[in-house]
């Protein structure tokens, strides 16, 4: 019973990063930590960093997981907030700048653990415009019934030919 118990506990002392979801607007970045049913050791948000340590169940099974990062742009410590459910620990973090981040963190390196949560991320309008002014460029051209009844029948010409003298060229000895 006490070697289950000591083994529980070398479990529980390494600490590893549980898979983090971000997502924005124009004002909140928004992260889902994977951990169902943690046992919060301590949240740290501050204006530059965010500081994360619980024992939960995540990817690994019951765990202690542990991250912490500097944030692509400072954010504002008093407008931020976080709950924790069964499933997973989700923060809203108010950004001190309303603007679109292009990435999480101040490094540029990739974090395995982090990924986007698309269905938390909104674009900002001003790409959305860029993206609608290209759209209006594109000149799309229908044609009418004649000129489609015109094509279809130039098309089937074209076929009957090609089948005749596929024909024709059965019957000849070469």
């Amino acid at each position: 019973f006490t070697l289950v118990i000591c083994c529980m506990m070398a479990c529980l002392t390494k600490s590893i990063h549980p898979f983090v979801h971000w997502g924005q607007s124009e004002e909140y970045v928004f992260l889902s930590i994977k951990v169902a049913n943690a046992n919060i050791d301590s949240i740290v948000i501050n204006q530059e960093e965010f500081m994360f340590s619980a024992v939960g169940v995540g990817a690994d099974g019951v765990k202690k997981y542990e991250f912490s990062f500097s944030y692509y742009l400072p954010i504002v410590p008093e407008g931020s907030r976080y709950v924790v459910t069964s499933l997973s620990v989700n923060v809203k973090l108010r950004k001190e700048l309303k603007d679109s981040w292009p990435r999480l963190t101040f490094n540029n390196q990739r974090l395995p653990w982090v990924r986007p949560d698309f269905d938390r991320y909104q674009f900002n309008d001003s790409d959305l415009e860029n993206n609608e002014e290209e759209c209006l460029k594109v000149n799309v051209v229908h044609p009418s019934k004649d000129e489609r009844d015109r094509h279809n029948a130039e098309q089937m010409k074209l076929i009957d030919e090609e089948e005749w003298e596929s024909f024709l060229n059965s019957f000849s000895f070469k």
